[in-house]
């Protein structure tokens, strides 16, 4: 709860009290992770936004740039791509095992929660109508919204992998081929 609490946003709406947080599959970290989990789990009242990115090679590469650079967030277009990495298809192939499975086990848990989920690739593209199921599926008003992070790679994979046509042919005939440019 004391981690909840620490990041909760709050905000008035229709004259009802909406409340909202972030959490990754992964957090928080230490020994108090599946305690949350279950809490959340058992609040009867919660609605969840399930917001995930389809292109899981992309994903992967980005988490790995963030915790080379330490560059989680950026809130001014960035003029210098990150550095160019050299992932071998294993991890690749590790990490999404890993984060599906994640993945999986977390959505489990709120079977029973209405539940909506938005592809980061879609609210990239259409920010007013993914905003729309957004206000839509919570039961609120519309809000203006304006997003106050940028990306921080632009490039594609084949500017951010040094071995992308490595990474390339091996995922050929695979089901994640489709998520090389």
């Amino acid at each position: 709860e004391l981690f909840l609490a620490r990041y909760i946003f709050e905000v008035e709406n229709a004259g009802r009290d909406v409340r909202g947080f972030k959490i990754f599959y992964d957090q928080p970290l230490g020994p108090d992770h599946e305690r949350v989990w279950h809490y959340l789990a058992s609040l009867d009242d919660l609605k969840v936004i399930h917001l995930w990115r389809r292109n899981q090679i992309e994903r992967i590469v980005s988490e790995i740039q963030a915790q080379q650079t330490d560059k989680w967030t950026s809130y001014q277009p960035s003029p210098i791509p990150p550095p160019a990495l050299d992932i071998g298809v294993t991890t690749f192939l590790t990490k999404i095992a890993q984060k599906t499975k994640r993945r999986e086990q977390k959505m489990a848990m709120f079977k029973d929660h209405p539940l909506l989920y938005l592809e980061y690739e879609d609210l990239v593209r259409d920010q007013p109508g993914q905003m729309r199921r957004v206000f839509e599926f919570l039961g609120i008003d519309p809000l203006p919204v304006k997003a106050s992070t940028h990306r921080i790679s632009h490039g594609g994979l084949r500017s951010s992998l040094r071995n992308y046509r490595e990474v390339q042919d091996a995922l050929h005939g695979t089901p994640y081929a489709h998520f090389i440019d």
